[in-house]
């Protein structure tokens, strides 16, 4: 295992997939986040509930050649709600991340974008990289989306 690196963003479980949100301070993260994990999934998706894992930090961790994310020990089971401060939600300790999504305005994202772009949260380690609108109508579906297709 190797020593945890924090990392600005949201995580989420989201069925078996960890899904890191980036993206910079008032960006949409936790409020993306906040929509995700209360939606109601449909049941003929395969996939469970989301549930929040970390909000605004991440501890990024090695194991066994997968990367790993969870909350710091303080931060553990909050997210900030804008206009409502830091609220207490239900949370899942740790998750392997399987995709990143950097948060984005919709005027800059590639409409037909390429699927295959990668980053590396530990050098020598790329995972999935795509880029959403937190605030686009669409931008939960998509999400789930991600986690169904392309996240491994």
């Amino acid at each position: 295992m190797t020593d945890p690196v924090l990392q600005h963003g949201t995580l989420l479980a989201i069925g078996d997939k960890g899904v890191l949100l980036k993206g910079p301070s008032g960006s949409g993260k936790s409020d993306l986040a906040l929509r995700t994990i209360m939606t109601v999934i449909p049941k003929h998706f395969d996939l469970s509930q989301p549930i929040l894992v970390a909000d605004d930090q991440v501890k990024i961790i090695m194991n066994e050649n997968l990367i790993w994310g969870e909350a710091p020990d303080n931060l553990k089971g909050l997210i900030e709600v804008r206009h409502l401060g830091i609220q207490k939600v239900p949370f899942q300790a740790i998750t392997r991340i399987n995709l990143v999504v950097e948060l984005n305005n919709l005027s800059q994202i590639e409409r037909l974008p390429h699927l295959n772009n990668t980053i590396e949260l530990i050098s020598g380690h790329p995972l999935p990289l795509i880029t959403l609108d937190p605030f686009e109508l669409s931008a939960i579906n998509k999400l789930l989306l991600a986690a169904l297709t392309i996240a491994q």
